[in-house]
């Protein structure tokens, strides 16, 4: 199982709830509220991992990286921590 997981990517929590749901747990109301924050974390490693975290601007190519705000680094792990509680919760 491990190593499977190690190979697999989920690009929004919609593919999330398929893959929740095809091994037998629910999704719960508690974890469709922390969607918006998890799309966003996903949205943000899609960037970094695709496009160095840079912009690219037309016709200038790519500017310097963005910065990640602590703040919301916090949001996307307490995010993350809930998600897997409520998985946790239903083993």
């Amino acid at each position: 199982m491990e190593q499977y997981l190690d190979r697999e990517s989920y690009n929004n929590t919609t593919e999330i709830v398929a893959a929740i749901r095809k091994v037998g747990f629910a999704v719960t109301p508690e974890m469709i509220n922390l969607f918006p924050e998890l799309d966003k974390m996903i949205a943000r490693r899609h960037k970094i991992v695709h496009q160095a975290d840079r912009e690219l601007e037309e016709g200038k190519g790519f500017h310097k990286a963005k910065s990640i705000n602590f703040i919301q680094v916090k949001k996307w792990i307490k995010a993350v921590d809930k998600f897997m509680a409520e998985i946790v919760r239903q083993y």
